[in-house]
């Protein structure tokens, strides 16, 4: 394996890990607002009203997103996202797999 390999394989494994950074910025169209992610993460998106809701396999993250802001920042597994660099609480839950309970 060479370096370009083994760095291309940690960057595929640790994708979705606690490295993961999720980084985008919010522009404004005639539909609305729109996310625009600027990240190589495999993590999941979408936006729910004045929420983004980010998802994995087996957890789930929302951060509030308040009118006005331009940019989002959150690490995967962190307690807080940073809107606009100012510091916002999330929520967090886990993924139930189809057919069980919660």
């Amino acid at each position: 394996m060479t370096a370009v390999e083994a760095l291309a394989w940690l960057v595929l494994a640790f994708a979705d890990g606690p490295d993961c950074l999720i980084q985008g910025s919010f522009h404004w169209l005639p539909e609305g607002r729109v996310f625009v992610r600027e990240d190589g993460c495999t993590i999941q998106s979408q936006q729910e009203g004045t929420q983004m809701l980010f998802w994995s396999n087996d957890k789930w993250v929302l951060v509030p997103v308040p009118n006005g802001a331009r940019s989002l920042t959150y690490r995967w597994g962190r307690p807080v996202a940073f809107v606009n660099g100012d510091r916002v609480r999330i929520q967090t839950g886990m993924v139930v797999p189809s057919g069980q309970e919660r």
